[in-house]
This record gives structure tokens, C-alpha cells and sequence, in this order.
């Protein structure tokens, strides 16, 4: 709900800067900008939905190997999430994994469970791609017009690149905490062996 709000926001924004300004400077009609602006969020939601099939279906599953080093989270990093405040505000980032995969990451569900904490670790991947995706393809929205690319078009691309950078951010901040888990669950299961 509030990634709603803040993208409808953010077109209103593209809309009133488009017609306010847009429409005496680039000699546009504010029809113009409105089209302009439904096109680019249709776009967007376009760019978004298409990046997360092709991430789900399309894309190799081994390629989602948590333990890959492009998934490597470096310690600079998980300074910079701790620096933030992620852990006072990253569960307040709506999360679908539930209703698109049937797995949700807001909580380890089983934490003795290894097969499933590799499940979640590997969903943190999906996710990571699928969002990063999202939010640097956003740009192809600018050649939708390109005479309103800066007034309608930008704003929608920040406030998707926000939308999208939230959650990379809390999939890189929670995976080596998983990480940790699943080696934990490991040595526990050699020493009962």
C-alpha cells in the first residue's frame, strides 16, 4: 500500500510538472503530459512484471546459488545496512513473495530445517535480481516521450528505482544471516551424526 501511494505520488508530481511547466516551455497540451504519464506508469509496471518472469521462469535456477560470489554481501556493506537503520525499517517494506511464490521472507518460518533455509536464502536472490532489474531497466520509460522524458518521466523513474533499491537492500542485509544459519544447522547435524 504505501509503494502505491509513493509511485502515485511521484506520477502526480511527473503531471503537475508536466503541465505546469511543460506546457508553456516544450508548447504541450496537458492531454500530452496526462497520456504521457499513464504510458510511463504503464510502462513500468510493464518493465517490472516482465523482469520478474523472465527472473522466475526464464533464467536458470543455478543460477540463484546463494553461495555464488555475485550474491557475496562484503562487510563494508552490512556496515552500511546496520549505518541506515535497516533493522528498524525493513519490515514495514511490504513483501509479496507470499502471494507470488507461495514463500514469504518476513519471518524464518523453520530454522532447524536446512533444505528450507536454503529455499529462503535462494528466494533472497530471486528477489535481489528480480528488483535490480526493475530498477535499472526503469530508464526505457524516458523514450516513451522524449520531450516530457525530464518533467513526467523522472520523477516515476526515482520513485521506482526507490521502490526497487528497498528491497535489494533488505535481500543483501538478511541473506548472510541465513548464511549463517544454514553452516550452524550443518555443523549441528555432523556433530548428531
Amino acid at each position: 500500500m504505501l509503494f502505491a501511494i509513493f509511485i502515485l505520488v511521484f506520477t502526480f508530481i511527473g503531471l503537475i510538472l508536466g503541465v505546469f511547466v511543460g506546457t508553456p516551455l516544450l508548447s504541450v497540451t496537458s492531454g500530452e503530459v496526462a497520456l504521457t504519464a499513464m504510458y510511463c506508469l504503464i510502462g513500468l509496471v510493464a518493465i517490472d512484471a516482465i523482469f520478474a518472469l523472465f527472473t522466475r521462469f526464464v533464467m536458470p535456477k543455478k543460477y540463484f546459488d546463494p553461495f555464488k560470489k555475485r550474491f557475496a554481501v562484503p562487510k563494508w556493506e552490512r556496515k552500511f545496512y546496520e549505518k541506515i537503520g535497516i533493522r528498524k525499517w525493513k519490515d514495514k517494506v511490504p513483501e509479496a513473495g507470499k502471494y507470488l511464490v507461495n514463500f514469504s521472507k518476513s519471518e524464518v518460518a523453520d530454522m532447524a530445517d536446512n533444505e528450507y533455509v536454503y529455499k529462503f536464502m535462494q528466494e533472497t536472490c530471486y528477489a535481489e535480481i528480480m528488483h535490480l532489474y526493475g530498477a535499472i531497466f526503469s530508464f526505457a520509460i524516458i523514450f516513451i516521450n522524449l520531450r516530457l522524458a525530464l518533467l513526467v518521466a523522472l520523477p516515476m523513474i526515482v520513485a521506482n528505482v526507490l521502490i526497487n533499491t528497498l528491497p535489494v537492500m533488505i535481500q543483501r542485509y538478511n541473506r548472510p544471516k541465513l548464511m549463517i544459519l544454514y553452516q550452524r544447522n550443518e555443523r549441528n547435524q555432523k556433530k548428531e551424526q
